[in-house]
C-alpha cells in the first residue's frame, strides 16, 4: 500500500484539508512543534484502522469544524487506486472502500488484504510511529509486534502462526498434571501394562 492523498475532513485542528499528492518513494513530514504531524499521523491510523471504541467522540475531535474523518487515497501492490472513507462511530466506525472503477464496498476482509493483515499495533509499531514512540522502550514489547518483525529479518513470512502452532502441538502432547493429553495417556497405558505383567 503507497498512501498518495490525505483528504481531511475533520480531526483534530485540521478541517477541509488536502494533503498530498505523495510523491513515490520517501515522504518526510517535516514541521515545528505544534505544527500538526502527529495529528496527521493519528488521522492516517484512524482511518485505516478505525477509531477508538471507547471516547471515539475524544479521539483528536474536529476542532475547526467539519465532520470527524475524512479520506485516504492509496494505491496497492499491482497500482491500482483506491480510496478509504471513514468516520466516527460504533465499532471504529463506518468505512467505505471505492476502487478506482468507482465500485464501493465495505468488506473488512478486503480492508484487511490491502493493508497486508496487519494489526493496528503492528502498523504503529513498524510503519507508522513517531519520536516519542520510538524513544519509549514499549515500542517492541507487544509480542505478535515483535514476532512480525522478526519474521521478515529472517524471511519468513509466517513465523508468528509457526510459533502459535509449535505451542499448540506441544501443549496437545503434555502439560503438567493434565490427563487428556497424548504423554499422560501414553504413561497411564505402560502403567497398566505394567500392572498386567
Amino acid at each position: 500500500m503507497k498512501l498518495t492523498r490525505l483528504h481531511i475532513n475533520g480531526f483534530g485542528r485540521f478541517s477541509q484539508e488536502i494533503v498530498g499528492p505523495f510523491d513515490s518513494g520517501i515522504t518526510v513530514v517535516y514541521g515545528p512543534n505544534e505544527a500538526g504531524k502527529s495529528t496527521l499521523l493519528e488521522f492516517i491510523r484512524t482511518i485505516l484502522f478505525g477509531f477508538p471504541r471507547q471516547a471515539r467522540d475524544k479521539h483528536y475531535p474536529p476542532l475547526s469544524g467539519g465532520r470527524h474523518g475524512g479520506l485516504i487515497e492509496f494505491c496497492d501492490d499491482t497500482d491500482e487506486t483506491w480510496s478509504l472513507t471513514r468516520f466516527a462511530g460504533v465499532k471504529g466506525g463506518p468505512f467505505t472502500l471505492r476502487r478506482s472503477t468507482g465500485e464501493a464496498s465495505s468488506d473488512e476482509r478486503t480492508l484487511r488484504r490491502l493493508t497486508a493483515h496487519a494489526t493496528k499495533d503492528l502498523f504503529r509499531n513498524v510503519y507508522a510511529f513517531t519520536l516519542d514512540e520510538l524513544q519509549s522502550r514499549k515500542l517492541l514489547q507487544n509480542d505478535a509486534v515483535a514476532g512480525q518483525i522478526y519474521s521478515v529479518g529472517m524471511g519468513v513470512a509466517r513465523l508468528p502462526d509457526f510459533a502459535a502452532d509449535l505451542r499448540k502441538r506441544k501443549k496437545d502432547l503434555f502439560r503438567p498434571q493434565g490427563r487428556v493429553q497424548q504423554l499422560p495417556k501414553l504413561l497411564a497405558e505402560l502403567a497398566e501394562g505394567d500392572r498386567r505383567l
